[in-house]
């Protein structure tokens, strides 16, 4: 029996994802690289000043697609509708939320681009995975897995993205960077966002969360990432990925899958 069927059977079993649609799996999305290594376990003290990271973003400014080689669009029968990041050749980190009850025959990714609509790569997906447990009206788990039909090829604009330990420490006001092409109409240049990082003591005012989230960005409207953004990436420098856009109320504070918390699940599918 082919390797791909066993695995994804033996899954199912044990109740880490469903498969959206039950396409064949093709070698080469089987064919997973193991050289995407977590960052070392590095926890800070709540006493220590954060140290501001692209401190000039308010609302966001273009950047370039070098300095965030993992960026990816996703997209849906060639529209963009969410982003996404690269953790492997051939994975695409996204949201649950994004792939939802829809056919997997018509998504593709485009990365190595500044822009959603033009330039750098594309590959159609093969398969998509998201958990068991995905909650679509909690939000809760809201994560996917985006296998591509041919490998991306690793350079100057397309690298993968380190993902954080389960085990880190982020204390409140360190700031991340998100991006994608959003910010309450969509972009056709690829755009960064600075957000600070937010405790859910003082984002639970605002949000009923769960375990496998956490919060970033601002009290105030209109100043981090909004529609568009949703399955794009947030990153701390020292630790790498550390979220998932996910959702919010308007475009203040936003809620992000967390990627401490669902490390595991992310394990346990790809074989990283």
């Amino acid at each position: 029996m082919n390797t791909a069927i066993v695995i994804y059977l033996l899954l199912s079993l044990l109740g880490y994802s469903k498969i959206i649609i039950a396409a064949s799996i093709s070698s080469d999305v089987q064919a997973i690289p193991s050289d995407i290594a977590s960052l070392p376990f590095d926890a800070v003290s709540a006493d220590e000043e954060p140290t501001p990271s692209f401190s000039r973003v308010v609302g966001g400014v273009h950047v370039d697609i070098r300095d965030y080689p993992y960026q990816t669009s996703v997209q849906y029968s060639s529209i963009h509708i969410c982003s996404g990041s690269i953790i492997a050749e051939s994975i695409i980190l996204t949201a649950a939320h994004c792939v939802s009850q829809k056919s997997v025959s018509q998504f593709s990714i485009r990365a190595g681009s500044n822009f959603r609509n033009v330039g750098g790569v594309t590959r159609a997906a093969t398969a998509i995975y998201v958990p068991a447990t995905y909650n679509s009206s909690t939000a809760d788990m809201d994560i996917a897995l985006i296998y591509l039909q041919s490998a991306l090829t690793y350079g100057e604009t397309i690298n993968a993205v380190s993902l954080a330990a389960y085990n880190i420490i982020i204390p409140a006001g360190y700031n991340a960077t998100t991006t994608g092409w959003g910010d309450g109409n969509f972009s056709s240049r690829l755009r960064g966002f600075t957000v600070p990082f937010v405790p859910h003591s003082i984002c639970r005012n605002s949000y009923n969360l769960t375990p496998n989230m956490l919060c970033a960005g601002f009290a105030q409207e209109n100043r981090n990432a909004c529609q568009g953004e949703s399955g794009g990436p947030l990153v701390l420098s020292r630790y790498g990925q550390i979220g998932i856009v996910s959702w919010g109320r308007g475009c203040s504070y936003r809620v992000y899958s967390s990627i401490p918390a669902l490390q595991e699940w992310i394990y346990s599918v790809s074989g990283l």
